[in-house]
């Protein structure tokens, strides 16, 4: 008896992690859909999420960065995404469109925003997508 709850407690204690996953609906307003238009200043090639900041110039003309959160590296890698290419959008400062969900919150207080992209509009006009 003690080995079946010593082995339901490893399953227990295994599976706990897969619960702890954020809820896309707690952090970013699926109802408010934003489109912006910038440049990539950096970018963090990490899972499980993968994150982009952006220079974004506001209506004032204020330049604000904003942190892009997108899908898990193998889904990017997937979709055509590496970054060998982010590292030359970067060098490059070609201009890229963001449509997404906003962020809820900004990330900080050094962010302007934040939102969870869904697809990403590169300067040759394909569109790729950032987030499954």
């Amino acid at each position: 008896m003690r080995f079946k709850l010593l082995i339901a407690a490893a399953f227990a204690a295994t599976a706990a992690p897969l619960l702890a996953h954020h809820s896309y609906t707690a952090e970013y307003n699926i109802a408010d859909t934003v489109v912006l238009k910038g440049t990539l200043s950096s970018f963090d090639w990490v899972n499980p999420h993968a994150f982009l900041t952006m220079a974004i110039k506001d209506n004032s003309g204020v330049t604000k960065l904003w942190r892009i959160e997108g899908g898990p590296i193998w889904f990017l890698m997937e979709n055509g995404w590496s970054p060998e290419m982010l590292q030359e959008m970067i060098k490059a400062r070609e201009a890229i469109v963001v449509t997404g969900y906003r962020a809820r919150k900004p990330p900080n207080a050094s962010f302007g925003g934040g939102a969870l992209a869904t697809e990403i509009k590169l300067r040759d006009g394909r569109k790729m997508t950032f987030h499954e």
